[in-house]
């Protein structure tokens, strides 16, 4: 039956709810509500702050001296002396590009159109420089000298004879140490991140062994150092390279390997195997560094090496050794370095493919790291460290 509802009756009056009921008779049941929604998934983490970089340099060396670095000036504006980035190392104290700077009258004047940093530390002593997340410093090298050499000779211009740090820090932070030149002192190298990552390279080599390596006075400065191959067989005089020329193919163009022979498939890979014949011998240069364990290069292309003494050439499957099939491929151009001893397999080659069955060379590796690390740029702390090789000064005791 229906009944009227009191609401919707004329004379109802006060029935506590000005709310008229339209309808009051029984019906079907309202619908349940709708579920509610899921949850929201959360919100991606936010992407870590990288933090600002440090270099930390440190003088372990024998006695008081001078680090020189040396960069680009317009990248170098963007590192700092302070941790508030106020003072840049451009235009500082320290920096002796301008031979008339305080520093430069000190230490030398560095060379033209690059920032060089003449940073005196007594014998333990440090600097700290800072670099904000956005700055760089690409094609970086340091190199350190003793405060008494200085005054005989500086090596403000460029490191001679002696061992230095090079180094690129943009988004990537990559280095290497270097003796190219000579021994000089020991080196250290390492980064760690902001997460606590970390990559340590180190050349502190103990004496060498036999009667083929001697300590030498520089020439010029006169600090004592282990010179390189490259400076014992005289100068390379080889404007073009030529695989049957005798002005390009001897000792002092093999060791030196300027860029007639570096930039020609052919000249380097004959440099190449004079250096695969030298490591054989742990009383040569190269061989005593690697014995050793001395993550450093002892020549400039030592980042590989080879796995023979063939280097990649004079096999089936390889360019023959002497060069002529190589020099007129065109599939080599500028790629000297890949065809100078099949670093990677399956080159093009004008018959097909060289180094189908192998590589001729391999990346360089101490202690299982690479001569040239390269990691990614998060943040933390670069240490540099110059350290003493105390058998390199026991003749001068």
């Amino acid at each position: 039956s229906s009944f009227p509802c009191p609401s919707a009756a004329p004379d109802f009056h006060e029935c506590g709810s000005p709310d008229k009921v339209e309808n009051c008779l029984p019906g079907p049941a309202p619908a349940p509500p709708p579920p509610p929604a899921p949850p929201a998934p959360p919100a991606p983490p936010a992407p870590p702050v990288i933090d600002a970089l440090v270099m930390h340099l440190v003088n372990r060396e024998f006695s008081d001296g001078v680090v020189f670095c040396r960069g680009p000036p317009n990248d170098l504006r963007g590192v700092f002396l302070d941790a508030q980035r106020t003072e840049s190392v451009v235009g500082s104290p320290v920096d002796c590009s301008n031979e008339n700077s305080a520093a430069a009258q000190t230490w030398g004047a560095g060379v033209p159109d690059l920032t060089t940093l003449c940073i005196g530390l007594k014998k333990g002593e440090s600097i700290d420089l800072y670099f904000p997340p956005a700055s760089n410093w690409p094609s970086g090298t340091c190199w350190y000298q003793d405060a008494a050499s200085n005054k005989v000779q500086s090596l403000c211009k460029g490191p001679m004879y002696q061992s230095q740090v090079e180094f690129t820090i943009t988004t990537v932070v990559s280095w290497d140490l270097t003796s190219v030149e000579g021994v000089s002192g020991g080196l250290t190298m390492n980064y760690t991140d902001q997460d606590g990552k970390s990559e340590n390279v180190v050349a502190i080599p103990p004496k060498f062994k036999g009667n083929k390596l001697v300590i030498s006075k520089a020439p010029g400065a006169g600090f004592p150092t282990v010179l390189a191959d490259k400076h014992h067989y005289g100068t390379c005089d080889c404007p073009s390279f030529s695989p049957s020329s005798a002005s390009c193919n001897n000792d002092a163009c093999f060791t030196g390997c300027p860029s007639s022979l570096a930039d020609n498939a052919c000249g380097q890979h004959r440099c190449r195997q004079w250096y695969a014949q030298s490591y054989l011998s742990d009383e040569s240069y190269c061989g005593w560094l690697y014995a050793n364990q001395a993550q450093t290069y002892c020549w400039a292309m030592d980042e590989w090496q080879c796995t023979d003494g063939s280097c990649g050439y004079g096999g089936k499957d390889q360019p023959n050794q002497d060069c002529s099939d190589v020099l007129s491929d065109p599939n080599v151009g500028s790629r000297a370095n890949v065809y100078s001893c099949g670093q990677q397999k399956d080159q093009k080659a004008s018959h097909g493919y060289w180094w189908e069955h192998g590589v001729g060379c391999i990346d360089k590796k101490v202690n299982g790291v690479p001569t040239n690390p390269i990691v990614p740029r998060r943040g933390g702390q670069i240490r540099i460290s110059f350290d003493n090789l105390p058998w390199l000064h026991k003749a001068e005791a």
